[in-house]
């Protein structure tokens, strides 16, 4: 992972990162996941969790993703 002023997280620290997605399929939003990851700069490792909730925005014509979310661990102490 690299420092990304945009969502406030720091090179070497783990993060939780969330999107909300509109896909054909469980991989299909899974690959959205690790491909946008890795265009901000973090590497998705670990489970991938796909959760199917109701939608925040009507669906487009092609895959798409909304709602990138950013939640970095800080260690305490």
């Amino acid at each position: 992972m690299i420092s990304n002023p945009d969502f406030d997280t720091t090179a070497g620290s783990a993060a939780f990162f969330s999107i909300q997605a509109w896909a054909s399929d469980n991989d299909e939003a899974i690959d959205m996941v690790v491909t946008i990851g890795r265009n901000v700069g973090f590497n998705a490792s670990g489970r991938i969790y796909v959760y199917s909730t109701e939608p925040q925005q009507p669906p487009p014509d092609a895959p798409h993703a909304y709602g990138l979310n950013f939640h970095q661990y800080v260690r305490e102490g």
